[in-house]
């Protein structure tokens, strides 16, 4: 179990106007850390409470099953595995259609402190009498703030404040944001997490002012969930402080030039403390403790084990045998590389090759011949289509013609031509006369005599 180097206290209440707490909070310590947790559920009574209670057990099951070296990776991969059991609740049980939650979690391993998000319950840092959000919300109305769409106090009484860009357990996929910085926290240092209950009623100054109060943990938390319900208390409120009790004690000697984590990138104001430490990345030590590991290393020992390397060399030699057999089948039967300073020549020997090696490559591929034949019928069926349309356009101009240039001693030579009469065509057109038949779009030359014609 970890050292503790905190204190903290928490409080989750219904609100003042639903009737039920959706919300679900969760601390838990295991081998890789402590874990505070704030899920805000939605999607109906049954739905929301669900998928709150679901994500925050997953991420405890997620972290008290393995030892992780990485815990902002972990993170991700614990929220998204939540995301899944969710999704999937939600899938087998028609009642929880549609159900979700926003979460934020917090985790302190080694003095550090580490996050991740989705969805608007937040997390702040209450630092040297300053407070700093640490998340930016997935909603409707941040990304208009982001935009320059709209300012942060017109967000705040924005009509699609509620109305979220993520959440967990909604899809089979869920994009989480993790922390960029880590940060080595020092004493007084205090973390608040919190559904959107408390920072929808509460302002970031209101939250400040009771955070400054001289006050016990657990004292703030009621009186933060008190004040948002005299503020209406339209929604569940959940809070959860993690105040840090003493500074982290590390071996790693102080640069003179160098940010403490503890600050990051974000924009505090204050004096930088100059006993702080910067923080050596993980992936650093990680690099030194395998150069230790090589320098310090008896080849003869059977603890080494070659076969990692054994397997690469195999692989690359594959790979070399693969090549040369692909060159001796086009370039080297060629040695195209050897010009022979004749133009001609070498731009035949190579139009030469370049059509073996897509012969070879086209022969041995069952793919590409399918394309292929796929691709001539097709071509056969385009020009056989376009001689037809050709043709119909060729009847069409001569039929215009005919039709233009009709005469009723056009007719007579039409009647004879066919074997019929100029009295039968007029009776199988329904006409009187024969310059009725000028200018029609069809017209009809019977070969026998029609019913009712001389």
């Amino acid at each position: 179990m970890p050292t503790q180097n905190f204190r903290f206290g928490n409080h989750t209440d219904i609100g003042k106007v639903r009737t039920q707490n959706e919300d679900y909070m969760g601390f838990f310590e295991n081998q890789n850390g402590s874990f505070f947790v704030v899920c805000d559920g939605m999607g109906g009574h049954a739905g929301g409470a669900t998928a709150s209670q679901t994500t925050v057990q997953s991420i405890k099951d997620f972290f008290s099953q393995d030892t992780f070296t990485d815990t902002k990776q972990a993170l991700y991969q614990a929220i998204t595995q939540a995301n899944l059991k969710v999704y999937e609740k939600a899938l087998n049980d028609r009642s929880l259609s549609g159900m979700g939650t926003t979460c934020v979690v917090l985790a302190i391993k080694d003095n550090k402190i580490y996050y991740a998000h989705v969805g608007d319950s937040r997390l702040y840092m209450y630092m040297n009498g300053e407070l700093v959000r640490l998340t930016q919300d997935h909603s409707v109305v941040q990304n208009l703030v982001a935009q320059g769409i709209i300012t942060e106090e017109e967000a705040e009484t924005h009509p699609r404040r509620n109305e979220l860009m993520r959440a967990v357990g909604t899809s089979s996929f869920v994009d989480v944001e993790v922390c960029k910085d880590i940060y080595i926290p020092k004493k007084g240092d205090t973390f608040l997490l919190c559904s959107d209950g408390l920072c929808g009623l509460l302002s970031d100054a209101g939250i400040k002012e009771i955070l400054e109060k001289p006050i016990d943990l657990q004292r703030k938390c009621l009186q933060l969930v008190e004040t948002a319900n005299a503020l209406g208390g339209y929604d569940n409120i959940t809070v959860q402080l993690i105040e840090i009790t003493k500074n982290a004690d590390f071996s790693v000697p102080i640069e003179d030039d160098f940010v403490p984590a503890s600050i990051g990138k974000t924009a505090i104001k204050g004096k930088i403390d100059a006993q702080a430490i910067e923080e050596i990345p993980e992936k650093t030590i990680k690099r030194r403790q395998q150069i230790d590991t090589i320098i310090n290393m008896d080849t003869d020992s059977e603890s080494f084990d070659f076969a990692p390397y054994l397997t690469k060399i195999f692989i690359g030699l594959l790979i070399c045998v693969g090549v040369y057999v692909l060159y001796e089948k086009t370039l080297g039967k060629y040695k195209i590389f050897g010009t022979t300073g004749d133009i001609k020549g070498d731009s035949v020997k190579a139009i030469g090759l370049q059509n073996q090696f897509y012969g070879y490559v086209y022969n041995s591929s069952p793919a590409l011949q399918n394309a292929k034949k796929n691709y001539d019928v097709v071509k056969k069926e385009i020009n056989e289509l376009r001689e037809l349309k050709n043709e119909l356009l060729k009847r069409k101009t001569e039929f215009e013609t005919i039709r233009n240039s009709l005469s009723e001693e056009k007719i007579t030579e039409m009647a004879k031509r066919y074997g019929s009469k100029v009295e039968w065509i007029l009776k199988a057109n329904q006409v009187q006369k024969t310059s009725d038949l000028i200018g029609r779009d069809s017209l009809i030359v019977p070969k026998e005599r029609p019913a009712g014609a001389e």
